[in-house]
């Protein structure tokens, strides 16, 4: 659920009140099979979890809100002949949809951006997962997929197709691991040039499997501590055309995006570049004089134009005592950079969790206030949810008087909130609201 501001006097008040007359006109629509569905919700009285509820009709679904008028409302993603038992093992679990949850919190790159940058960072990747890997790697349609904005930091995607409904939690992280790029195989996968000959140290991986099994594959790289920093591809290796399916396709379009992120740059910039992303990624056995190398080839020697118009990776050293191919570490960071999903950004244990709770699509979220946005897929490319998620401003209503507890500055709906630490401000309730359940404000005594 993450971290929810605890709330008091007038601000519990109108958060709460806000939320009733939200609901009494605007409650959720049960989801598909609710029945089979186990549901929870967190109330603003704090206490913890209510949980093993059932809802037996749409009537009684919409009487729960107005009556315990939830602050977070969350159902199962599996499906139970019993959801109201409290033993888990008895509720005699029939199926789950396989739920991906991408997090701004979670993503490598967004720490010390802004909310609102995040939440943009997130977005594009979140239209990456869906498009690139669900519906292109694993053939599934549109109307297999249901998407959503959490109301928060994040987005989910619920797979409700039927033949992934029985996966094992294990199946299910064999899926998290491709989307890491788990196993992919360097000598054969990604290089199918017979001239380009591949020495791998025994361990390398060999290459992703298609997830069948329980068997969980080793992330990419996990053996890169051990791997010999001298490997290389000897030969000038071929690249996959970049519209080729899989990961051989999103291997070449990281590395030309890459190419595209160095332009204009020095030798010395791109080197100190690859350094990084080779530290970022825990690639530690990458070396400066690789990586100089590298960046020497591609943009003292034009190699960048090369692999561009002839799909080679001719970056290998050219000088006397200069180690001769493409160095395993960099076609790494490059693989690397090719994933959507590293290490911690996807919310792996609510792929693989085949009971998760997860939040109910058209609630409010009890930290933003925001409503939890059903999307269809035509909405990512330009959804912003501090325009799109956002209540609309009933027509009429009072303004809120917020004391700000720190310096604000947030585009909503409309508006654009702006103020300093300690000013009262008169907002329109969803504005107020957003602040207050962050913490950013409270409500004024003198409202």
């Amino acid at each position: 659920m993450g971290k929810t501001v605890a709330l008091e006097g007038p601000s519990l008040e109108f958060a709460q009140k806000f939320f009733l007359e939200h609901y009494k006109f605007h409650p959720p629509a049960p989801p598909s099979r609710a029945s089979e569905r186990e549901f929870a919700y967190a109330p603003f009285s704090g206490g913890g979890m209510r949980r093993h509820l059932a809802i037996p009709s749409a009537e009684a679904f919409r009487e729960m809100f107005v009556r315990e008028v939830p602050r977070h409302a969350y159902y199962s993603s599996a499906y139970y002949s019993d959801p109201a038992h409290p033993i888990m093992i008895s509720k005699k679990w029939e199926g789950a949809d396989l739920i991906f949850d991408l997090d701004a919190d979670h993503l490598q790159d967004a720490g010390g951006l802004s909310y609102p940058a995040q939440l943009e960072l997130v977005r594009k990747k979140f239209r990456i997962l869906v498009e690139d890997y669900l519906l292109k790697d694993f053939g599934l349609g549109e109307e297999d997929l249901t998407l959503a904005f959490s109301g928060g930091r994040g987005y989910h995607a619920h797979v409700h197709k039927d033949s992934f409904l029985s996966l094992s939690s294990a199946a299910r992280r064999e899926l998290v691991e491709y989307l890491g790029g788990s196993g992919v195989d360097l000598s054969k996968y990604l290089f199918p040039l017979e001239k380009a000959k591949v020495h791998l140290p025994k361990g390398t991986s060999r290459g992703p499997k298609a997830p069948s099994s329980g068997a969980a594959a080793e992330p990419a790289g996990s053996r890169s501590r051990s791997r010999a920093p001298s490997t290389t591809l000897q030969g000038i290796p071929k690249l996959p055309p970049p519209d080729a399916p899989g990961w051989e396709g999103r291997f070449t379009r990281a590395f030309f995006l890459l190419l595209d992120s160095w332009e204009g740059k020095s030798v010395a910039e791109v080197t100190n570049d690859i350094l990084e992303r080779g530290k970022r990624h825990g690639i530690a056995h990458l070396r400066s004089d690789q990586a100089f190398i590298v960046a020497r080839s591609l943009f003292a020697e034009g190699k960048a134009k090369k692999a561009r118009e002839k799909l080679v990776l001719d970056v290998g050293g050219k000088e006397k005592g200069e180690a001769k191919g493409v160095p395993i570490p960099f076609v790494e960071v490059v693989l690397a950079e090719g994933r959507v999903l590293f290490q911690g950004e996807t919310d792996a244990p609510v792929t693989t969790d085949i009971h998760r709770l997860i939040r109910l699509p058209d609630s409010l979220h009890g930290g933003t206030g925001f409503r939890v946005r059903p999307l269809r897929l035509d909405e990512l490319a330009s959804f912003s949810p501090l325009r799109d998620a956002v209540l609309p401003v009933v027509p009429g209503a009072a303004p809120v008087r917020v004391r700000l507890v720190g310096a604000v500055d947030y585009p909503l709906g409309e508006d654009h909130v702006l103020g300093e630490e300690g000013e009262v401000l008169e907002l329109p309730g969803p504005h107020a609201l957003f602040l207050v359940l962050r913490g950013e404000a409270t409500v004024d005594s003198a409202s």
